[in-house]
């Protein structure tokens, strides 16, 4: 689907909307009360919330600015692993930019929100301890 494609849907959904809220609610995080799903309280129309979900791959500086300009609020990265290894085994990808994602998305002035996963013998908690930079959110 193109932008203008997905605009559309949007601008058709929002008239469905039965709630307003501020943008830092458009989290799934921030508004856990109001969602049944993926924080699909969601700017294309006014006093609607754009929450793109991903795992990074194509969240280029150039499309971030593109997302910026098409009125995307925030995001929700899904980050696999800190630890490379470890991510490079879960996706066949290095994480390198997964890890460096977060800044460039903040910023730019969107909010975020990452979801880290726990994968018993894979992921675990000294990943999250040990996250560096990954850890920044808004």
């Amino acid at each position: 689907m193109s932008p203008e494609d997905i605009a559309r849907l949007v601008r058709h959904y929002a008239n469905r909307v039965t709630y307003k809220g501020p943008r830092e609610r458009a989290t799934a995080f921030r508004a856990l009360d109001l969602c049944r799903s993926y924080g699909v309280c969601v700017e294309l129309a006014p006093g609607l919330w754009v929450l793109f979900e991903t795992n990074d791959y194509g969240l280029t500086p150039r499309n971030l600015d593109l997302f910026w300009k098409a009125g995307i609020d925030a995001f929700w990265l899904n980050i696999k692993a800190y630890d490379g290894e470890v991510h490079r085994r879960l996706t066949g990808a290095s994480n390198e930019w997964v890890l460096i994602l977060p800044e460039e998305i903040l910023k730019r002035g969107f909010t975020l929100e990452v979801l880290y996963l726990y994968i018993p013998g894979w992921v675990e908690s000294n990943q999250r301890e040990n996250r560096g930079s990954a850890g920044t959110g808004g």
